[in-house]
């Protein structure tokens, strides 16, 4: 097929010319055209790494028609249902014990300070941590602390007990020794 621009020669089926970009117009011949294949430039007597085929024995074929094939029937995962492991413990609700008194609030730090301060008087200070262990409009978090406080009194003081009957003892015992 050749171009009514340039009149450069084009392979039968093409749309657009190859030299110079014109749009092809159709032959409406049901037969496709034959052009002769361009003649390879020889030089020194070797034909360029392409040979030349001869126009007789080219016969274009029709261009393949796609056609896509049709989408896949789309599906939508099935959705997971929860189901819960046999060894996990089931979800409680927390309980709430009280009504949020005066004493479930936190002890202020003036309120330490003033504690502490009164624990450094030796007898208004032990009468004050059994006042605070087990009064009733004491804040809890002091009211514990102070009964933790008189548990480890009692402990060191029973310690110290047990020290001076061992010292009293080993003494008695060393005296008794020396004496005889």
């Amino acid at each position: 097929m050749n171009c009514s621009k340039c009149g450069g020669s084009n392979l039968a089926g093409t749309t657009y010319c190859v030299t110079c970009g014109n749009r092809l117009e159709e032959s409406t011949s049901p037969f496709p055209q034959v052009t002769e294949a361009p003649a390879m430039a020889v030089v020194d007597n070797t034909v360029d790494t392409m040979q030349a085929v001869s126009a007789a024995t080219y016969t274009p074929q029709p261009e393949p028609t796609y056609a896509p094939p049709p989408p896949p029937a789309y599906a939508p995962p099935p959705v997971p249902t929860y189901q819960p492991s046999p060894y996990a413990q089931p979800y409680v609700a927390p309980v709430s014990y009280g009504s949020g008194s005066d004493t479930e609030e936190a002890v202020s730090v003036g309120d330490w300070v003033l504690t502490y301060f009164l624990m450094g008087i030796p007898l208004a200070g032990t009468i004050m941590m059994f006042v605070w262990a087990f009064g009733s409009s004491t804040k809890k978090s002091k009211s514990n602390w102070a009964k933790a406080m008189l548990l480890v009194t009692a402990i060191i003081v029973a310690l110290y007990i047990v020290g001076v009957i061992i010292i009293a003892a080993a003494g008695g015992g060393m005296a008794a020794f020396l004496y005889n």
